[in-house]
């Protein structure tokens, strides 16, 4: 499990496996090292990495659902619950963010269910999820 949250954390925070060596700081090559599953990070290291990131370290280690400052509610769709997924496509995490554009789309719980269960492509933007959006609008009515 840390692999995986080290790394959605990694790049959620818009950082290369590089600058986040840098932040802790550590070797080059031991957070690749540590995303592959190869070796485990120190608790100095690991406690670096989840400050770095912006993330408890129970969160990285799998032993909390709770990253230190997100609402995770089970079942709760709308753009707190996909902002708090580390695992959420770039594409919705900016339509997530964007709060004028959500605003204006008056984005109900069961439409942002229906987004964050699309198995879209890579490099689908927010524009391709108001798009979605709006074609399951037009099907609905």
């Amino acid at each position: 499990m840390f692999p995986k949250r080290l790394k959605a954390a990694r790049e959620r925070a818009g950082l290369t496996q590089n600058e986040l060596a840098k932040r802790i700081p550590c070797s080059r090559s031991l957070p690749g090292h540590w995303e592959t599953g190869r070796k485990s990070p120190s608790y100095e290291n690991l406690t670096g990495i989840a400050k770095a990131l912006n993330v408890s370290v129970s969160w990285l280690t799998g032993d909390s659902l709770d990253d230190g400052g997100a609402d995770y509610k089970a079942g709760a769709d709308g753009p707190t619950s996909i902002l708090s997924d580390y695992f959420a496509p770039p594409g919705l995490r900016d339509l997530a963010s964007n709060q004028a554009l959500a605003a204006a789309l008056d984005v109900q719980p069961e439409e942002w269910a229906a987004l964050r269960s699309l198995k879209a492509p890579d490099g689908f933007t927010e524009a391709g999820y108001v798009a979605v959006l709006m074609a399951i609008r037009a099907h609905v009515t």
